[in-house]
């Protein structure tokens, strides 16, 4: 299943996404929207879509207690803010990466799941799909990453994920963090469960980025280039 997706995925040249991004509530006990990349948002103000040129465009807005805009042109990256957002102190090519349904199939934590189980098939956005579902191997996640050991050594990690049965397509992802007792001791500023639900459509449509120019290459007004990590 995954080598058939992974080859489609690999074919895919731009696409969009949406994703939300939940925490633990430890008073309700359930998750809520509450927080993404350090900003804090209040119930449904939160939303981000991102859109993808493959292999090095990309475009992304949050919108909460204002609205965040960056884009990513190959090597460079601009960012706009308004309201009370703030920026992010840079970006990584590799951030507009991260989340490529290729990268996603392909990627090396996939490869470790554990405990997979195959859920009944479901409807993602009008596309029936293969669901499944595994627990990472936290031993061979540290090896792979031990720079990240000190943070997930004692933590368990969840992955769900849906393919679409007609064309072998991801079309949803979702990644839950539980984070061990003593990992919340020692780094109190984490939180203890995170959930991110990743959507994905509009594959290989016709999608502009461009970069906040305008025709004599100066940047338009509120827009600031960001480093590039």
């Amino acid at each position: 299943m995954l080598a058939k997706a992974g080859a489609v995925a690999n074919e895919i040249k731009s696409y969009r996404m949406t994703g939300e991004y939940y925490i633990y509530d430890p008073v309700t006990k359930e998750y809520a929207l509450r927080a993404f990349g350090g900003i804090t948002f209040s119930g449904d103000r939160y939303s981000e879509q991102q859109e993808f040129i493959i292999p090095s465009n990309y475009y992304r807005d949050v919108t909460g207690a204002g609205t965040y805009e960056a884009i990513g042109i190959g090597e460079k990256a601009y960012g706009r803010v308004t309201g009370s957002l703030g920026y992010a102190p840079g970006m990584a090519a590799s951030e507009w990466q991260q989340y490529m349904p290729s990268e996603i199939l392909t990627r090396k934590t996939l490869s470790m799941l554990v405990k997979i189980e195959e859920l009944p098939d479901e409807n993602i956005d009008g596309m029936l799909c293969y669901h499944y579902r595994g627990s990472v191997d936290m031993v061979k996640f540290v090896n792979e990453y031990p720079q990240q050991a000190g943070a997930f050594r004692t933590s368990t990690i969840n992955e769900e994920f849906w393919i679409g049965k007609d064309d072998y397509i991801i079309r949803q992802f979702k990644d839950e963090i539980i984070r061990g007792e003593d990992i919340m001791a020692r780094l109190p500023m984490l939180t203890a469960q995170t959930l991110e639900v990743w959507k994905y459509s509009d594959f290989n449509v016709s999608i502009t980025i461009e970069p906040p120019l305008d025709a004599q290459g100066n940047l338009l007004s509120g827009w600031v280039v960001i480093p590039v990590q």
